[in-house]
C-alpha cells in the first residue's frame, strides 16, 4: 500500500514537473519536398531532422488524450512531453509527415476548415488543391496516432474590415460594408458562432468524430470564439501565443510556429521559449498626426514611407498613437472622439504584413476613465493589439476595468500603468524617460523595476546623440524592452544611423524559470 502511495507521489512529482516548466507546442503548416517560398512551410527532410532530434534528446509527443487525462489528474506526463499539431489539415501531412511519425510512433493533431475540405468549393482559396477531401480525412482517421479536430468552416480567410477594404481576420474583425456600415458585436458573434458550430457537426457528419478542440486561424481568438467553441462541445483551444503551457494554462494550449525556418538551432530554441523568456522589444512610438489633412494619395505615400522606416530601423514592436498631436480626433471608428478617417486598421495591418514587427501597442491621450474605456474597447474589438499604455491618472478601479475589456477582446494583451501610478505589485508598467536624465540615474531607473514586463519609453526632442545615450544607459541597468517618441519619420529624426545600433544590442540573456 505504501509503495503504491510513493508510486502516486512520484507521477504527480513528475507531471508537475512536466507542466512547470513549459509544454512545447508545434504548430506546422505545410510539409513540402523542396522550398517553395511559403514562410510557414519546411521540407521533408527538415522535418525528419526535427524527429530525429526530438528522440535524441529525450522528447516525448503526446495527444490531447493524454493531455486531458493529465489535466484531470488521472495520468501523468512524461518528463518531455511535446505536442506536434498540423493546421489546415493539408494534403501534404498524409503524404510526407505521416509516413514519418509513423516510423517513430509519434501522434500528430490535425485540424480541419472543413470548407477546404468539401468537394468543389475551394477553387477560389489559396489552398487550392492542397487540403484533404473528407474521403481523404476518413481514411486518416482510422490512424490510432491522429486526432482530428476544428480549424474553423470558414473563418481561415480575410474579410473586408474598413472603408479602405482592408484585410483583416475573418475571426476577429468586424465586416465593413459600403452599405450596411460596420458589423456590430451581435451580428458579428452570430456569424463566428455560426461558423465554429457548423465546423463541428460537419466533421462529425463526415467522420463521426466530435471534435474535442479547435485551432484559431491564424492565431486569433477572442472571449466570443472561446465561449462559441465550448458551445460546441470544444473544450481545448489552440492559439499561436508564445507564452508557455501549462496544466494551469488549459483548456488554452498555445503553440509556436517556425517562421523562416533556418535549421535545428531554431527548433531547439522554440522548443525552450526562448522567444517567450529572451524576447528583448525594441520599438518606436508612431504618432498619426501626420495623416491629418493629407489626400488619400499622400497618406498612400506616407504609409508607404513608415513602412520603410520600420524595416530600416529593424524594429519589432510598434506603439500607436492614432489621435492627432492634441489627442483631441482619432484615426479609427470610435464614439468616445471625433474620427479623422478610420485609417488605424490600414496603417497596422500593412505594419505586420510588411515588416518585420510582431508586437501593436496602443498609447492613450490623457483623457476621462469613461473616454478612455471606449477608446480601448473601439480599438481592441477591430485591430491586433499586443498591450494598451494608459496616460494621465488613473484609479485602480479604473484600471481594472480597462484590462477586463482588453482582455475580453485581446485575451493575451496587456495594459501597462505609468510607473508612478503603480497600484499593485503586478502591474505592467511604461516609464516614460527624458533625455535630459543622467545615464546614473537611467541606469538606476532600469534597475527598479521588473525588466520582463516594464516598457521604457524615451521621449526625443534633444539631439540624435542624447537619444542614444539614453537607450545605451536603459539597456546598460538590465532595461529589456525600451525605445523612444516620437519618430519623425518624413524628416529622418532621429537619424536611423544613430539610432539603429542601441536600438539593437542586447541586453542580458534571461533564464527561464
Amino acid at each position: 500500500m505504501r509503495a503504491a502511495a510513493i508510486a502516486v507521489l512520484w507521477l504527480i512529482g513528475v507531471a508537475t514537473a512536466a507542466a512547470a516548466a513549459g509544454i512545447p507546442a508545434v504548430a506546422y503548416h505545410d510539409i513540402v519536398a523542396a522550398r517553395n517560398g511559403d514562410p510557414y512551410a519546411i521540407t521533408v527532410d527538415e522535418f525528419a531532422q526535427q524527429l530525429a532530434y526530438l528522440k535524441r534528446a529525450g522528447y516525448e509527443p503526446i495527444s490531447l488524450k493524454q493531455l486531458d487525462a493529465a489535466r484531470r489528474g488521472d495520468r501523468a506526463l512524461p518528463s518531455k512531453p511535446i505536442l506536434l499539431t498540423f493546421d489546415d489539415a493539408l494534403r501534404s501531412f498524409d503524404v510526407h509527415a505521416r509516413p514519418l511519425l509513423e516510423r517513430y510512433g509519434y501522434p500528430a493533431v490535425v485540424s480541419i476548415v472543413s470548407r477546404w475540405a468539401d468537394a468543389g468549393r475551394v477553387a477560389a482559396d489559396a489552398h487550392a488543391g492542397m487540403a484533404m477531401t473528407w474521403d481523404e480525412l476518413r481514411a486518416l482517421s482510422r490512424s490510432p496516432l491522429v486526432e482530428l479536430i476544428s480549424h474553423s468552416d470558414d473563418l481561415h480567410r480575410g474579410i473586408a474590415g474598413d472603408a479602405h477594404a482592408t484585410q483583416a481576420a475573418a475571426a476577429t474583425a468586424r465586416v465593413f460594408d459600403a452599405t450596411r456600415g460596420m458589423e456590430s458585436d451581435a451580428a458579428r458573434a452570430t456569424r463566428v458562432g455560426n461558423d465554429v458550430a457548423r465546423s463541428a457537426a460537419r466533421i462529425k457528419d463526415e467522420l463521426g468524430i466530435s471534435p474535442v478542440a479547435i485551432a484559431w486561424p491564424y492565431g486569433e481568438y477572442d472571449a466570443t470564439l472561446v465561449a462559441a467553441a465550448a458551445a460546441a462541445g470544444m473544450t481545448y483551444h489552440l492559439t499561436l501565443d508564445d507564452v508557455p503551457t501549462t496544466l494551469a494554462t488549459l483548456p488554452q494550449i498555445n503553440r509556436f510556429t517556425l517562421h523562416r525556418y533556418q535549421g535545428l538551432a531554431d527548433f531547439s530554441r522554440a522548443l525552450a521559449f526562448q522567444g517567450h523568456y529572451r524576447r528583448d522589444q525594441r520599438f518606436v512610438e508612431v504618432g498619426f498626426d501626420m495623416f491629418a489633412g493629407a489626400t488619400a494619395d499622400e497618406r498612400a505615400r506616407m504609409l508607404g514611407q513608415l513602412l520603410d522606416r520600420l524595416r530600416l530601423l529593424r524594429v519589432n514592436s510598434v506603439i500607436l498613437h492614432p489621435f492627432t498631436a492634441d489627442g483631441a480626433r482619432a484615426f479609427f471608428s470610435t464614439g468616445a472622439l471625433p474620427v479623422d478617417d478610420d485609417l488605424a486598421l490600414r496603417v497596422t495591418m500593412a505594419i505586420l504584413r510588411r515588416t518585420s514587427v510582431q508586437r501593436i501597442y496602443l498609447r492613450l491621450p490623457p483623457v476621462d476613465a469613461a473616454a478612455g474605456a471606449a477608446l480601448v474597447s473601439d480599438f481592441a474589438r477591430r485591430h491586433v493589439l499586443h498591450g494598451v499604455l494608459l496616460d494621465g491618472d488613473a484609479a485602480a478601479a479604473d484600471i481594472d476595468r480597462i484590462r477586463k475589456i482588453v482582455r475580453s477582446y485581446r485575451p493575451y494583451a496587456h495594459v501597462y500603468v505609468p510607473s508612478r501610478l503603480t497600484h499593485r505589485t503586478g502591474d505592467a508598467i511604461w516609464a516614460e524617460v527624458d533625455t535630459s536624465a543622467s545615464s546614473a540615474t537611467l541606469r538606476a531607473l532600469a534597475r527598479r523595476f521588473d525588466a520582463a514586463s516594464t516598457l521604457y519609453l524615451v521621449r526625443h526632442h534633444a539631439s540624435d546623440d542624447a537619444l542614444r545615450a539614453a537607450l545605451t544607459a536603459l539597456r546598460e541597468g538590465g532595461a529589456r524592452h525600451y525605445g523612444y517618441a516620437a519618430d519623425a519619420m518624413l524628416a529622418n529624426r532621429p537619424d536611423a544611423r544613430v539610432i539603429v545600433a542601441p536600438l539593437h544590442a542586447h541586453t542580458i540573456a534571461v533564464r527561464a524559470p
